[in-house]
């Protein structure tokens, strides 16, 4: 038995939660700040980077087919990340955000 990586699960490995719907995204853009992107880099590998930005910040493709497993990781670096695309992915964050402060 070997363990999959994340390279190598398929979107058809994950659950019901995925957030590919009609709109077939597999991954999304993330910037992430100065502090954090080469701990993103390292994570995913240097094909995950989109972009380097002036400032430092990187922007990286990020699988999110499992998309809880997406937002627990977006969520765990709390202000040092924003979802940039897609709409849709973007959009199921900033929900749960929402969500996230009513239930307080």
């Amino acid at each position: 038995f070997k363990q999959k990586t994340a390279y190598e699960i398929k979107e058809c490995d994950w659950s019901s939660d995925v957030c590919s719907s009609d709109l077939e995204a597999t991954h999304a853009v993330v910037r992430v700040d100065a502090v954090l992107a080469s701990r993103v880099r390292e994570e995913f590998g240097d094909g995950s980077v989109v972009a380097t930005n002036p400032d430092g910040s990187m922007d990286f493709s990020i699988p999110c087919a499992n998309l809880a497993a997406f937002k627990s990781w977006l969520f765990a670096m709390v202000d040092r990340a924003e979802v940039l695309s897609p709409p849709f992915v973007r959009d199921h964050v900033i929900g749960a955000l929402r969500e996230m402060v009513k239930a307080k």
